[in-house]
C-alpha cells in the first residue's frame, strides 16, 4: 500500500507557491530521503525546489494541497526570508479523517533529513550541513568523534568458559 503526501513550497524566487502530489513514499523517511536527493543535486537553498522537481520526475502538479484528498502526508518547505535557510513543516492525516494534524516542525531542513534519516544522507562527509572534520579537529587518532559517523557497534559478547570442564567434543556429553 502507498502512503501518498503532497509537497508545498513556498517563498522561492521566480517561483510561485507550488504543490507536488507523489503517489508513494510520503512518510517521513521517504521524504527526508526525497529531500536529501535534492539537496545533493543543488545544495543551494535558493535552488531546492528547482532541484527536488528535477528529481522527482514522477511528481503531479496540484494547483491546491487539497486536490489530494487520498494524501497521508503534507509537507510545506519554505525559503526563509534573506534567502539563506530552508525550513520543513509536515503534517499528517489519520485514516478516514479530513483535517490535517501537525506530526513535526517547522525545523531546518537539513535537521529534519538528519532526524529521519540518521547517519551522512547528504554524502560528502557533509552530515546534515556540518562539515567534515579537518585534521585535528576529528576523526580517527584525534580523540574526538567525528558527528557524521555512525556509533560503533557494540563489543563483541563471548561466552566465558569453564576453566574446569572440557569443551564438547572432548570426550563430554
Amino acid at each position: 500500500m502507498a502512503t501518498r503526501a503532497v509537497y508545498s513550497f513556498t517563498g522561492f524566487p521566480g517561483l510561485p507557491e507550488r504543490h507536488l502530489y507523489l503517489h508513494h513514499d510520503g512518510y517521513p523517511t521517504g521524504a527526508a530521503w526525497r529531500f536529501a536527493t535534492a539537496l545533493r543535486q543543488r545544495s543551494e537553498p535558493e535552488a531546492f525546489a528547482a532541484a527536488f522537481l528535477a528529481s522527482q520526475p514522477g511528481a503531479e502538479p496540484l494547483a491546491a494541497p487539497e486536490q489530494a484528498a487520498d494524501a497521508e502526508y503534507r509537507y510545506r518547505v519554505q525559503l526563509l526570508a534573506g534567502g539563506g535557510a530552508l525550513q520543513v513543516a509536515c503534517w499528517r492525516r489519520l485514516p478516514g479523517g479530513t483535517s490535517w494534524q501537525p506530526r513535526c516542525g517547522p525545523m531546518a531542513l537539513e535537521l529534519f533529513i538528519r532526524r529521519f534519516l540518521p547517519g551522512d544522507p547528504l554524502g560528502s562527509g557533509r552530515c546534515g550541513g556540518l562539515s567534515p572534520a579537518s585534521p585535528g579537529e576529528g576523526g580517527p587518532g584525534s580523540g574526538t568523534q567525528d558527528p557524521c559517523a555512525p556509533a560503533p557497534p557494540p563489543p563483541a559478547q563471548r561466552r566465558r568458559r569453564s576453566r574446569h570442564r572440557p569443551r564438547r567434543g572432548d570426550g563430554w556429553p
